[in-house]
């Protein structure tokens, strides 16, 4: 159904107005990291670090990170007009008369004005060898080479004042109504008389181009720019910033630049004339920009932190009057230079990319629109989902369509026809959209050339001729090839196509990957556009041109400021511009451009050297000393400032194998060898594969303590001595086995002569005697019983005393029976008097245990005959054994007379010396003198309350390591 519809009626209100192109920018502030928003200088040293006089102090920055730098006695935080000299030496000073200078990173305080009102030091100047610091009194010159200072007084009420330029022909200042020449001596020459200028009475600034020196003044009325070697003021030049505040004026290259209250003015020079060329940061107070290796503009501001701009040809549409902005759809060429788009879903605008006008219309919001301009008939398209509408080039309306489904492409087949793909098929229509053949299947891309139809659909690309018959499939090694974004070539019938974001050539049925000069292979394609005789692809690491004619790359890949490169979504050539959108702005890219890529060399710097977790400063092609089994790790970086290029690090040892390295991570290196090791480090550019310079350190590595000739000479002497100390102690230990050997042999022998003693004492005559007695009475008393009896004991006992006299040691047990046999023929001597008990503790293992031989029975024998034989009455004898840890105890105990007393009756009947006991005192002697038994025998002479004796205790202390065995 056809619907004609009158302008405004049904689609709403047209408006016409200018919008603005401005540069792409980003900002760093304290939200980002830089330590205060009100930066008053910039500069760029050698290493293309960044030096920052801001109002917290100053700063240098990497790229990285911020490192801070203040001397102890440097008065307040603030610092100003930071500038470098041709050493590298930078210099500054603050709001109290103070000048600094940092070299090598150490801050040194070099001047100090004697009196200090606010800003008394206007600004610093280098040429050459020498610094120019402006104050209000005086004018001080250093020369770094010799370290002179030099001075320059003048009245300090001189207006109008200005500070000091320094060009080739010399340094200049006006003070009063001269312009002054100051020599590098000391002398002030009056250059030139200016009263004929009538300068405002006010401190300016003096500026030198080409050959000319200039002066900018404020005035009530404005700035007034004059040419002082002319001697007349520039009417109408600078207009632009007549009214701003001028904080610093500065020459790049070959163009003029004014930071000031009201943004950055850029101005160019040519027939003896200044020509506006652009303005930058509108609305920002400006006060210094440096240009970085990378070409990027970096401003400073007073409060509003630094500004980066990368690529001044890239720009944004400031699209201020449909805020709030929150879409951007549907970019599609218009007529020569026109583009069309919708914003917000709600207004259709054309902008005129070469007048900047556009055109909007208010519509119908939808949530999924298209456009379409139809060359052929200058009529654009826009599909929703329940109407179609047909403008003209000018936004007005012509046709209305509803009840038409929004279809996924749309495009002109031939001069009656257009081709549309659907969500179920694929169509050919009519100029007012009734289908003409159609192909059911679910279409998503359509697009045509002279020759043929393509569409792309969920079975894959097919071609076909325009009446939409003998349709083909296109196959890739043999599986049908399915493509998201299809372009043709517009004269011929070569088409590009985007298939799983790599980039594909189809030459009438035949579909091959497209190659570059710069290859694709690791860069994902986002979006295409053709437009002769360049095919312009948009990848994720940036922009290509490719010369469909020549198939050749005329121009390099360009890279896009990353805050825009990872979003973007669609590009659109229009005339020598190419547009470019993220969904929610516009961004255009003049393609007249000068490089395309920095020209620069690639500079590798290191961020940061640590030795054992200590920093340390280094410089290229360096040697240092580190010791043994130190750990060395460093950075690698190519310092930028939010540089959209990205870098692959490589390294090596040696120059052995090259390793891998991401940006940000550190080379740790440890357990280099003794000597030399030297480590080379290179950057490449993942765009275009152009290397940085080779950063190279040499790491010389102290021989550790145990690998020096010292000490060598120290374990030479260590083991001589170890050597005959091992081979003296040796020889004496082998002398006291020996002797040892010889003095066990004397031992053992002494040992048997000593139990031959005790058996001689066990045998002694009395005992004998009275045994035979015994025996020979119970004869004669005819008691034979009796008398068989104790014969066949005293025999047994003679044959244990021979028996344990052959052994060293016998069981508790053994030496139990003997003195239990022994004491019970000794019972006989006593007339049956005689009362003893023998006691063992039930712990002792009788059986297992081993006492000497032949020791026990001496000290009962001298019991019985020198204690209880002498005493009248009830006579008792008790032997009792007990165990504590590793000891065996035995305690002899009568009630006889005493051993003071038992001694003197011996004395005075001259008795037999006690055999028994004195060769037991000589074996307790040899075994503690030798192996693990050990022998203690203790006597205690007990008596009553009177001081009468009642008898002798003997106790045997036994000691040896495996001397019980338990149960």
């Amino acid at each position: 159904m056809r619907v004609f519809v009158f302008l405004y009626l049904l689609i709403g209100f047209q408006a016409v107005f200018a919008q603005q192109l401005e540069p792409v920018k980003y900002q760093l502030s304290t939200e980002h990291g830089l330590p205060d928003n009100e930066v008053y200088a910039i500069i760029a040293d050698q290493e293309h670090n960044l030096w920052l006089s801001t109002n917290s102090g100053t700063f240098k920055y990497n790229g990285r990170s911020f490192e801070h730098f203040h001397h102890e006695k440097q008065k307040g935080q603030s610092t100003f007009g930071i500038i470098a000299d041709s050493s590298g030496t930078l210099w500054y000073n603050n709001g109290y008369g103070q000048i600094f200078s940092i070299n090598n990173d150490k801050v040194s305080l070099r001047y100090e004005f004697d009196r200090v009102p606010l800003s008394y030091v206007e600004k610093i100047n280098v040429f050459d060898d020498l610094i120019y610091v402006s104050g209000r009194e005086k004018i001080v010159i250093f020369d770094t080479l010799s370290g002179e200072v030099k001075t320059h007084d003048y009245q300090s009420q001189s207006l109008p004042a200005t500070n000091v330029d320094v060009s080739p022909n010399g340094a200049f200042t006006i003070k009063g109504n001269y312009l002054l020449n100051l020599h590098r001596e000391g002398h002030t020459i009056q250059a030139m008389d200016l009263t004929n200028l009538k300068l405002p009475k006010n401190r300016g600034f003096l500026f030198h181009f080409e050959e000319d020196i200039y002066g900018a003044f404020p005035n009530s009325n404005g700035n007034l720019f004059f040419s002082i070697l002319q001697q007349k003021e520039l009417m109408g030049a600078f207009k632009e910033i007549d009214d701003a505040s001028i904080n610093f004026i500065k020459k790049i290259d070959e163009t003029l630049w004014f930071f000031t209250s009201n943004g950055a003015y850029r101005y160019s020079f040519s027939n003896d004339k200044f020509h506006y060329d652009s303005h930058y940061l509108k609305d920002h107070t400006v006060t210094n920009l440096v240009v970085d290796h990378d070409e990027n503009l970096i401003f400073s501001t007073l409060n509003d932190g630094l500004f980066i701009i990368e690529d001044p040809t890239i720009k944004v549409l400031q699209l201020t009057d449909f805020a709030p902005l929150s879409s951007i759809n549907s970019l599609t060429n218009g007529r020569q230079g026109e583009i069309y788009f919708l914003v917000n879903q709600r207004k259709l605008v054309n902008y005129n990319t070469i007048t900047g006008k556009a055109t909007f219309k208010n519509i119908s919001r939808h949530q999924d629109q298209l456009l379409y301009y139809d060359k052929l008939k200058n009529r654009l398209w826009l599909f929703n989902n329940q109407v179609a509408t047909v403008f003209d080039a000018d936004l007005h309306v012509i046709d209305r369509f509803s009840g038409i489904a929004r279809p996924k492409d749309f495009k002109r087949a031939s001069k009656n026809a257009f081709i549309a793909g659907y969500y179920n098929s694929v169509m050919l229509v009519d100029e007012e959209l009734n289908p003409i053949q159609s192909i059911p299947i679910r279409t998503s891309i359509v697009e045509n050339t002279k020759e043929k139809l393509y569409y792309s659909s969920i079975n894959g690309v097919f071609v076909t001729d325009h009446d939409l018959m003998n349709n083909m499939p296109l196959e890739l090694n043999g599986k049908a090839f399915k493509a998201n974004k299809i372009v043709s070539g517009q004269e011929s019938d070569i088409v590009y196509a985007v298939s799983n974001q790599k980039l594909f050539t189809i030459d009438s049925s035949t579909v091959k990957p497209h190659t570059f000069q710069y290859s694709l292979k690791e860069e994902l394609v986002i979006d295409i556009a053709y437009k002769e005789p360049f095919l312009t692809v948009l990848t994720d690491k940036g922009l290509y041109d490719y010369h469909t004619t020549t198939h050749k790359q005329l121009n390099y890949p360009f890279s896009l400021p990353k805050n825009i490169r990872k979003n973007l979504k669609q590009i659109l050539p229009v005339a020598n511009q190419l547009w470019m959108t993220d969904g929610k702005g516009l961004y255009m890219k003049s393609k007249e451009s000068k490089s395309l890529l920095p020209t620069k060399e690639i500079e590798l710097t290191m961020d940061g050297l640590w030795i054992d977790k200590n920093s340390v400063k280094f410089r290229n092609d360096q040697t240092i000393e580190i010791e043994y089994n130190s750990t060395v790790k460093m950075i690698p970086w190519v310092n930028q400032v939010n540089s959209s290029r990205q870098y692959n690090y490589y390294y090596t040892l040696d120059e052995e194998e090259w390793h891998t390295l991401e940006a940000g991570d550190a080379i740790s290196l440890s357990g280099l060898p003794v000597g030399k090791n030297t480590l080379l480090i290179q950057a490449e550019d993942k765009l275009t594969q152009s290397e940085s310079n080779l950063l190279s350190i040499h790491f010389e590595v102290a021989a550790p303590y145990f690998k020096t000739w010292w000490f060598y000479a120290v374990i030479f002497l260590l083991c001589l001595l170890t050597t005959g100390a091992f081979y003296s102690i040796f020889n004496a230990y082998r002398n006291r086995r020996w002797e040892h050997k010889i003095t066990s042999v004397q031992n053992e022998k002494r040992l048997v002569q000593l139990q031959l003693e005790n058996l001689r004492s066990q045998m002694n005559p009395h005992f004998l005697f009275n045994a035979l007695n015994s025996l020979q009475d119970h004869i004669i008393s005819n008691e034979q019983k009796e008398a068989s009896k104790f014969l066949v004991k005293f025999s047994k006992l003679m044959r244990m005393f021979l028996d344990h006299s052959r052994s060293d040691v016998i069981t508790l047990d053994q030496e139990i029976e003997t003195l239990e046999l022994y004491l019970s023929l000794e019972k006989k001597r006593f007339n049956n008097q005689l009362t003893y008990k023998i006691k063992i503790d039930p712990s002792i293992n009788r059986f297992k245990t081993m006492v000497p031989s032949l020791f026990l029975q001496p000290y009962i024998e001298n019991a019985l005959l020198h204690g209880l034989l002498n005493r009248n009455g009830k006579k008792e004898l008790s032997i009792v054994f007990s165990k504590y840890n590793n000891s065996l105890f035995c305690r002899i105990s009568d009630n006889g007379i005493g051993r003071e007393a038992a001694a003197e009756l011996a004395k005075q009947r001259q008795s037999h010396r006690p055999f028994g006991t004195m060769a037991n005192n000589k074996r307790i002697q040899l075994i503690n003198s030798g192996g693990n038994m050990k022998l203690n025998v203790e006597y205690t002479d007990h008596t009553d309350t009177n001081g009468q004796a009642t008898g002798t205790s003997i106790l045997i202390k036994l000691f040896h390591e495996h001397l019980y065995s338990y149960h």
